[in-house]
């Protein structure tokens, strides 16, 4: 079991560097090497090569194993490509470029594939191997979460007295939601009852804050590594559910922050169900989890199915279906001729997670100018004039 890698033949520069930076934001391990190794060639996803780097500045043919790997070649004079290159990159690789190439890779249809016969010893393969014959138990909406979604649904209005009765059963949730209301009403008069917090909270937040509560108790794990790993995630999460929001805030209609919110905390949700399932499999069977390496790779390459699985399991709706599938693929789900309110919701997620992004490898005044920020700002058709409110919005959300 390995994961997903893209081997870069190349020699040491700030421009490589940035390279093996991008693939990496798309969930492939790059590693670099100064020379052609065949052995680690053609075991990779795909190949960057600078033929420049080769003894006879060709791409070898001499090995047949090699013809199955993706070749991306990599120029700085615009010299032509080996014949079966599947596209050039230049520097200093803007990530949209490695993005297009990471898509062409994937059209290609020659990721590794896991073996074809996963072993039941190993927790991954046998969740995997469940996943594909459509045997894996996909958990059930929380109760509280279905009654007010549905009371909040009513053509004639939510009745706020109804939305009391389903959260006073848990005095636990209770307790959230007036301090919730406390916070969002610093320096005023505080609430000590369920229905002055609804009051002040009003039904969309209500309804974003339980359906969090109700979410996180859907995944408690017992192995250490693994409930250290989804810790990490669901804080991720929450982050990218508040980022959503403040851009979703900044940017107007037709966009609802609420629910943008919801979208971001969900948008990789499959992430947190697999977990649960390798937890599951690891305490019934007395096994060791697996590598975090392992870890990474499958989520990577599972999540957008699953998570799209859990999303029509509890009927949240074609948007929530589709940034569970796209938000974190290559092209974002643009030429799957998704509806256009649909399409929206996953460019206001990819363009809140490339802000999150950017903020790790670019200063903050400069974000602005982050060719995926970029991109994804013009995808949206933000104004330049909107866009330092939008940033400035995510950045606070952040603090």
């Amino acid at each position: 079991m390995r994961r997903l890698t893209a081997l870069v033949i190349a020699g040491p520069s700030s421009d490589i560097d940035r390279l093996m930076a991008s693939i990496g934001r798309f969930g492939i391990r790059p590693s670099r090497t100064p020379q052609l190794d065949v052995a680690r060639a053609i075991e990779a996803h795909c190949i960057f090569v600078d033929r420049a780097m080769l003894p006879d500045a060709e791409w070898p043919t001499d090995d047949p194993r090699l013809d199955a790997v993706p070749l991306i070649d990599i120029t700085a004079d615009g010299s032509p490509p080996p014949a079966r290159c599947l596209m050039q990159v230049t520097p200093p690789f803007e990530r949209s470029a490695v993005r297009e190439a990471l898509r062409r890779v994937e059209r290609a249809d020659r990721t590794p594939r896991r073996s074809a016969r996963p072993t039941d010893a190993d927790p991954i393969d046998a969740t995997i191997a469940r996943i594909q014959r459509g045997e894996l138990e996909l958990p059930e909406m929380p109760d509280v979460v279905l009654r007010l979604r549905e009371e909040l649904g009513r053509l004639e209005g939510p009745r706020r007295q109804k939305v009391i009765e389903f959260l006073e059963s848990d005095e636990a949730l209770v307790t959230r939601v007036i301090k919730a209301a406390n916070l969002v009403g610093a320096g005023i008069t505080r609430v000590t009852t369920l229905p002055g917090a609804v009051g002040r909270l009003g039904n969309a937040t209500v309804y974003r804050l339980v359906f969090t509560i109700e979410m996180r108790k859907l995944f408690w794990l017992h192995d250490p590594v693994l409930d250290r790993i989804f810790r990490n995630r669901w804080a991720s999460h929450l982050a990218s559910g508040h980022r959503c929001r403040a851009v979703a805030r900044a940017l107007g209609s037709p966009h609802q922050p609420e629910h943008a919110f919801l979208l971001g905390l969900m948008h990789r949700i499959g992430e947190s169900f697999l977990l649960r399932a390798f937890d599951a499999y690891v305490q019934s069977n007395s096994s060791t989890p697996p590598e975090p390496d392992t870890i990474e790779e499958i989520l990577s390459r599972w999540q957008p199915h699953v998570g799209a699985a859990l999303a029509r399991q509890w009927s949240l709706g074609p948007a929530f279906v589709a940034v569970a599938r796209y938000s974190s693929t290559a092209d974002g789900g643009e030429s799957e001729g998704l509806p256009p309110d649909v399409l929206r919701c996953v460019r206001l997620v990819r363009l809140s997670e490339s802000i999150g992004d950017a903020l790790d490898d670019a200063e903050t005044d400069r974000i602005a100018c982050h060719p995926e920020v970029e991109r994804n700002f013009e995808l949206l058709g933000c104004p330049p004039a909107q866009r330092a409110v939008v940033l400035r919005g995510a950045l606070d959300s952040a603090r």
